[in-house]
């Protein structure tokens, strides 16, 4: 096989930015011909497809682990009558201070009183709502087209329209951080107020990763607008945001039982900040592997976005641009890292790509425009009448080839998991889809006396004591018959 060739050299004196503008076709440091409208028709097919998009998935099976944690979290909420006495299993976090309780609240709010089937709207609804306001937003920046195509790359984003809809914090955590940020970026300085207060709701969620979006915005446009001023509002922006998340754990720590102070201000943030929990150790340039692997299919208009707001004039935009550069460096400061903290970069991301995309279609019509949302609207209808929703398919043992034995074994049934290292996605499945009480165990032998069911590991199968009841997926249910206890 011979070697592609690379094409003519660049002239020489060529500036890298010139070769970019050169491979996006235009020059980015001109206007828009003209700004695109959409009429409300138009609007109407975005949301369409943005809402068909959401419920494509909950037509099949999505498998996630945090989900799965959470559902059953905020299920013992609803059942123990508590709003701040969370647990998820006997055997693991039977005191759950991952996260502050104040996340689980709007779940466990719906699941009270519409049942827990209400997880996935009142997710979705928050997923819809951010699209909303990354929509506004792109619009105030640019034009009509910058908030549809900043609407469809965000809701096209594999995390937000598979991961949206379910019990994870994410959906509601970057809807609160677009609502932090957006006196900041957008034309309403004086909602300042507005801003903090969203901080201080992201922070009761996701702790200081709630208020660092509005940190970096501060700082952006202190340096864009040269306004001193925006650090000062950005620092006590900061201590406000922090100040409620912070008080509750003091409060915990001198009046209360110490377990929120001890189970989330020192296990979860201080081992975080320095490394000492054994998990999402990575190395710093971790979140730039994360977005560049995960932002698809918007990451080459968030790159043409960036390119113009250093060419271009418009100091908005060049604010956003340099508060996803400060976001980045701030998800590498902490020792631990995980994949989800990226996505407070995403809609951001998202408005740098609907700008850049109304920059490419500048010379398209408004008409053309908006035929292109009905087509995507009718697309997305005709998909989900089609049944693509079963592109999703079960991999969990609960819900996988699996399941019609499992399904048999009556709620609260003790189960143990056996494989080599914990399978967080095996254990949340049998936890979550079916109501049993798994329990993590590196073979048969050490399942306890007492108990009499067991998935395990094809690799950690050993014939004996236990009978296999199935197989399938790499996985084997097995039962201890009474005489063999």
């Amino acid at each position: 096989m011979g070697i592609r060739d690379p094409g003519p050299a660049m002239p020489p004196g060529t500036k890298p930015l010139e070769t970019v503008e050169a491979l996006l076709g235009m020059p980015v440091a001109s206007a828009p011909a003209e700004a695109h409208r959409i009429s409300r028709l138009g609007w109407a097919g975005v949301a369409v497809f943005g809402c068909a998009l959401l419920a494509l998935p909950r037509f099949g099976h999505v498998d996630d682990s945090d989900a799965a944690v959470y559902r059953v979290v905020v299920r013992n909420m609803v059942a123990d009558r508590t709003w701040f006495d969370l647990r998820y299993l006997p055997a693991v976090h039977p005191h759950f201070h991952e996260h502050l309780p104040f996340g689980f609240w709007p779940a466990a709010a719906v699941v009270r009183l519409f049942g827990e089937g209400a997880i996935a709207w009142v997710s979705g609804l928050e997923t819809l709502l951010l699209l909303a306001c990354a929509a506004w937003l792109a619009r105030r920046l640019s034009d009509d087209l910058a908030g549809a195509g900043a609407f469809v790359v965000l809701a096209t984003t594999e995390s937000v329209f598979v991961l949206g809809p379910t019990a994870r914090l994410d959906s509601l955590l970057m809807l609160l951080i677009m609502l932090s940020v957006l006196p900041l970026i957008g034309p309403v300085p004086r909602h300042r107020p507005l801003g903090i207060l969203s901080a201080a709701l992201a922070a009761l969620v996701k702790g200081p990763f709630g208020v660092l979006p509005w940190c970096c915005a501060s700082a952006a446009r202190a340096i864009v607008d040269r306004k001193p001023s925006a650090i000062v509002w950005g620092i006590a922006g900061a201590a406000l945001g922090l100040l409620p998340a912070g008080a509750f754990l003091f409060w915990n720590h001198l009046a209360g039982d110490g377990a929120w102070w001890e189970g989330y201000g020192k296990a979860q943030l201080l081992a975080s900040a320095v490394g000492s929990r054994p998990d999402g150790l990575a190395p710093f340039w971790y979140p730039l592997l994360a977005v560049g692997g995960r932002f698809w299919p918007g990451l080459p208009l968030a790159v043409a976005g960036f390119v113009l707001a250093i060419r271009g004039r418009d100091q908005r935009l060049r604010i956003v641009a340099l508060t996803c550069l400060f976001i980045l460096v701030g998800l590498m400061t902490p020792a631990r890292k995980v994949w989800n903290h990226s996505l407070i970069l995403f809609p951001l991301l998202a408005l740098l790509s609907g700008v850049a995309l109304s920059h490419l279609m500048r010379r398209v019509s408004s008409r053309a425009v908006e035929r292109a949302a009905a087509g995507l609207a009718l697309a997305s209808i005709v998909a989900l009448a089609l049944g693509a929703g079963r592109l999703w398919r079960p991999h969990c043992v609960a819900a996988g080839p699996l399941h019609a034995q499992l399904a048999r074994l009556p709620p609260g049934t003790p189960i143990a998991a056996v494989s080599e290292l914990p399978s967080w996605l095996t254990i949340g499945s049998l936890a979550a889809e079916l109501r049993l009480t798994p329990a993590p165990a590196r073979s048969l032998a050490d399942v306890p006396a007492t108990d009499s069911w067991a998935v395990v590991e094809a690799s950690r199968w050993v014939p004996g004591a236990w009978r296999e009841i199935g197989s399938g997926g790499g996985w084997l249910v097995a039962e201890r018959p009474p005489a063999a206890k």
